[in-house]
């Protein structure tokens, strides 16, 4: 039997990637003078409201596992606002959070809102980062799955390969997030009956695969099955 559901960017289907907040408070040191000079907040105040945004996030992240959808909105966007307050427009913290509210709203089906928090999360991140961070990976695999959801399988194939060029820099060849992204854009191939183009990234994925877990693997079996699946379309 073939796999029923795709295998998604996430570790566990139908899911976006959430994600954490790790910051420093910093402080401007000005160069005429030699002192430090603090920027927005004191350093305590700001420690303190990245404390109070955290707890947000959490309690966020567990409304959203009962799905309590609006609340877990709610609590993601009352972070947001904090972390803009302190630390500004553009900053990895309100990329979070604008991933993070990206994912409720895909979690309701609402895929075209969720792909505008997620374009502006990924803007932030090439902005801070550049194209080679793992965030700007998250950012462009979770604006292709909801293009998937939504039936634009090419878009989703596009913004998987940026996904898959960012990973690639950051990780090699050898990873399983690389081998994830081949399979999903096989995955979109063979929704659009281009089966021939399917088995080239189905294989490709199982190559990583096997050389980097145990053949009796669920990853391994799935790269298997979806070959299997082409090979039958195609025929052979």
């Amino acid at each position: 039997m073939y796999p029923s559901e795709p295998d998604t960017l996430t570790a566990s289907n139908r899911e976006v990637f959430m994600r954490t907040i790790t910051i420093c408070v910093c402080v401007c040191l000005c160069a005429a003078c030699g002192s430090a000079q603090s920027v927005g907040p004191t350093a305590e105040e700001a420690d303190s409201k990245r404390l109070q945004a955290e707890a947000l996030i959490h309690e966020g992240e567990t409304a959203l596992e009962h799905a309590r959808y609006d609340e877990a909105r709610e609590k993601f966007e009352q972070a947001l606002e904090i972390y803009r307050k302190v630390y500004g427009e553009k900053h990895p913290s309100g990329a979070t959070s604008l991933n993070n509210i990206g994912g409720v709203w895909d979690s309701l089906g609402e895929y075209e809102k969720a792909i505008g928090f997620y374009e502006k999360a990924l803007a932030i991140d090439r902005k801070v980062y550049g194209e080679e961070h793992p965030d700007v990976a998250i950012d462009l695999n979770n604006i292709g799955l909801a293009w998937d959801s939504l039936g634009k399988y090419e878009k989703a194939i596009s913004l998987y390969e940026q996904a898959l060029s960012v990973s690639r820099k950051v990780y090699g060849n050898e990873h399983p997030d690389v081998a994830i992204t081949l399979n999903n854009i096989g995955l979109e191939w063979k929704k659009l009956g281009m089966y021939e183009k399917a088995l080239k990234y189905f294989e490709e994925a199982l190559g990583i695969r096997q050389r980097m877990l145990p053949e009796d693997h669920h990853d391994v079996k799935t790269s298997k099955d979806w070959i299997k699946l082409c090979k039958e379309k195609l025929g052979r």
